[in-house]
């Protein structure tokens, strides 16, 4: 059984609406001191669940990124402004 299945066991109801799954991303970011563009893998984030569209994520992780001044998160601007 899994850790998801257990939970749905055990009534949780944020467990059963959104269940774990392990789904990746990828995106491109920058290569340490380079300028060369890569792209990564890495797990989806567990907040996409919780906003109302893919869009509400785009936008949290754009303004999120922009306050942070993390940069590898900026090139999805081009997803938003699409």
């Amino acid at each position: 059984m899994t850790k998801s299945q257990k939970r749905i066991e055990e009534g949780r109801p944020t467990e059963a609406a959104f269940a774990l799954a392990s789904i990746l991303e990828m995106y491109a970011c920058f290569a340490s001191g380079t300028e060369t563009r890569v792209s990564r893998l890495r797990p989806l984030s567990q907040k996409l669940p919780q906003h109302p569209s893919a869009d509400h994520d785009l936008f949290s992780k754009i303004g999120a990124a922009v306050i942070a001044d993390a940069g590898d998160d900026l090139p999805l601007l081009g997803n938003a402004a699409r």
